[in-house]
């Protein structure tokens, strides 16, 4: 179980993201399209370590708030890192898997809270 709310954990990512670097970083409200999640962070990582470094850093610090990971996917070198936190789905892409997904597109009904280009 999360210590913080959906809405407060989701605004802690973006701001540990955007701390640590990560480019175009966008907050999607999926509570009226999605059973499965809340909302979805989405963000570009420059590199395969950068995407690692990254990760880690959100599970650690996310864990000092009391926030667990339920599961992650994908590894750092393929170009998409998944980190499930139930309410809230992380996605670190690479600019090249994430412009191949396009999850933005997939989920165009969705409301944007953020977009940090």
């Amino acid at each position: 179980m999360n210590e913080l709310e959906p809405f407060d954990l989701s605004q802690e990512v973006v701001e540990i993201a955007t701390d640590r670097l990560a480019e175009n970083i966008v907050l999607l409200d999926l509570q009226e399209q999605a059973i499965l999640t809340d909302y979805f962070v989405l963000m570009t990582c420059n590199s395969a370590r950068h995407t690692e470094a990254l990760a880690y850093d959100l599970e650690m610090l996310l864990d000092q708030k009391g926030c667990k990971l339920l599961h992650s996917e994908g590894v750092p070198i393929s170009g998409w890192v998944v980190l499930d936190y139930g309410a809230v789905v992380i996605h670190l892409f690479q600019e090249e898997q994430r412009d191949y997904y396009n999850l933005e597109n997939i989920w165009s009904r969705a409301s944007q809270v953020v977009r940090i280009l």
